[in-house]
């Protein structure tokens, strides 16, 4: 099952928190290190389903029942919707997976007939092999690793497979319906495949394969000429090449490197937290969006991580795909935008640093929590019994964020933004909930609470 860090406080414990660190012992604060540990948890536990089984046939056919009965309260609590289309695959809505597939099928490991739900890393394999480089092992265990690192763009674009060049071609209906070429026949007609204006399909050179549907002005960027922009960075800061790879069928491509300093936040009483930025470029070649250029705290290294690199990027410069949208001009203004992410961090770090630098008691952040959600002159049980659920919820994990951190404005926000993002229920209503609580971290409806959240925090810093 996909773990949620806390579903109802008081149920389900909170996951491993590391103790307060000195100035000369940091702890980065590693999202991906986190992604990574909760996945690998999350896998684990399904393997171990099979540990201990007796290869008895009724033993493992309880095992495989039990889990499907947990999916099954899953799928009913809307945590697991089915995808139209696609049996016994699932959009999960929860936590680290929302809006990824889980997909029933046989783990690797199981001696019996087990079919038990898997996540899915959406990674390109249609080659044979897997399209990621990586400098770091990812919680699926797939792709190239190479701990020290490439510097050299065409060796990275060939390790990780996406040196394929991406073509455009024109859409065409052809009639291969017997029944229908025969009554045109008929009528004196004759048969032919018919061009569609203004359409185009982008594929693959190396497999044909289709990617997308995109219209006349549709401009496809090529892997190596969108990442000599990342390769200038490399050879101006003598850095090396993250990770880089496909997802989705190769529809996907990400090339990013980790930034040469990281953001150091001092919070008082010998404790500092480091936080990593990665630098990437995220392109898609099926018409679903612009190419982007972002800071982000996350390493790119499935779909889940490529949706959350984009969901949390402090800094971003984006184009359409279009000609001569990738020319020089419009590459020294993507530089200039993304240096102003070096500003940025100066006024982020003071003012987070004057948040850890406040002291927040527990009943100051209930007012806080009741000034981002106000309840409204006549509240419903309905909207009260959620106020005050939600209101446990948050105040447990702030004094758990206060162990680590004191209780201070910083820990508050910690706690808020970790409830935003992996236990707030996304609200609606009908036919459309399943498709809101599917998108709402994709389209980081969460955004607007975060900002409210920060500017009432400074509210409090004196």
């Amino acid at each position: 099952m996909c773990a949620v860090p806390w579903v109802k406080w008081g149920k389900q414990p909170p996951r491993e928190r590391t103790q307060p660190v000195t100035e000369t012992q940091t702890a980065p604060a590693d999202l991906n290190a986190a992604f990574a540990a909760e996945r690998a948890q999350q896998v684990q536990q399904i393997l171990n389903w099979n540990a201990g089984i007796p290869a008895r046939r009724e033993a493992a056919e309880q095992a495989a029942a039990d889990m499907r009965a947990r999916n099954q309260e899953r799928i009913d609590n809307g945590e697991l919707v089915p995808i139209p289309g696609r049996q016994d695959a699932y959009r999960v809505t929860t936590g680290w997976d929302a809006g990824e597939t889980w997909i029933m099928r046989q783990p690797r490991g199981f001696e019996q007939e087990q079919p038990m739900l898997l996540p899915e890393s959406n990674l390109d394999d249609s080659t044979g092999a897997v399209a990621l480089y990586t400098r770091e092992p990812a919680w699926h265990g797939l792709g190239t690793v190479i701990p020290a690192g490439i510097s050299d763009l065409n060796e990275v674009l060939r390790i990780a497979g996406i040196d394929y060049e991406v073509l455009k071609r024109p859409v065409r209906m052809a009639l291969d319906d017997e029944e229908t070429v025969a009554e045109l026949i008929a009528k004196g007609l004759r048969p032919q495949t018919v061009e569609v204006p203004g359409k185009f399909v982008t594929c693959r050179a190396d497999t044909m394969a289709p990617l997308g549907v995109v219209g006349a002005v549709y401009n496809p960027f090529q892997s190596w000429v969108a990442g000599a922009f990342l390769q200038q960075l490399v050879d101006d800061h003598s850095i090396v090449f993250e990770s880089a790879g496909a997802t989705y069928g190769g529809a996907h491509q990400f090339i990013g490197m980790q930034l040469p300093d990281d953001l150091r936040l001092d919070l008082g009483d010998g404790v500092t937290d480091v936080v990593k930025q990665y630098l990437y470029w995220l392109n898609t070649h099926d018409g679903s969006g612009s190419a982007r250029v972002t800071v982000s705290p996350w390493r790119v290294e499935c779909g889940n991580t490529e949706r959350f690199n984009l969901r949390d990027a402090k800094a971003s410069w984006s184009t359409r795909h279009t000609t001569n949208a990738l020319d020089e001009e419009r590459m020294k203004e993507a530089r200039r935008t993304l240096g102003l992410t070096v500003k940025f961090f100066d006024s982020f770090k003071v003012e987070e640093e004057a948040l850890a630098r406040t002291d927040l008691a527990v009943s100051e952040f209930e007012k806080v929590i009741a000034d981002l959600w106000p309840l409204g002159s006549e509240p419903t049980d309905r909207q009260k019994r959620f106020a005050d659920e939600r209101a446990g919820e948050l105040t447990g994990m702030y004094r758990w964020e206060s162990e680590k951190l004191g209780r201070t404005a910083y820990a508050a926000e910690r706690a808020v933004t970790d409830w935003l993002d992996h236990v707030a229920p996304k609200k609606t209503t009908g036919d459309k909930m399943a498709a809101a609580r599917a998108t709402a971290l994709i389209e980081g409806d969460a955004d607007k609470a975060k900002t409210q959240l920060h500017q009432r925090l400074m509210l409090t810093v004196k």
